[in-house]
């Protein structure tokens, strides 16, 4: 999954939980054995939010190579997460 964003006034509506479980039957359909998902910058409360919505957090790293990106993503920390399909 690539960037899920709420506008402000949208929050609380547990859009990310909705797009997860839509990802999740998607998946199943497809044979698939994760759903995957990364966001820039290492903010604790977005990981809880995500945890609470299924996903586990697997950890940070740096991006390498950045050069085809914009500039805000330079020496940016990504966490990783993962849903696992039973």
């Amino acid at each position: 999954m690539h960037r899920i964003a709420t506008n402000p006034d949208f929050r609380g509506n547990n859009f990310v939980k909705l797009i997860a479980d839509w990802a999740k039957n998607l998946a199943q359909t497809q044979n698939r054995s994760f759903i995957r998902m990364d966001t820039c910058g290492k903010n604790e409360r977005l990981i809880k939010h995500y945890e609470q919505c299924g996903f586990k957090f697997l950890g940070t790293k740096k991006l390498k190579d950045t050069s085809d990106l914009p500039s805000h993503y330079s020496n940016a920390d990504v966490c990783f997460f993962e849903i696992e399909l039973a």
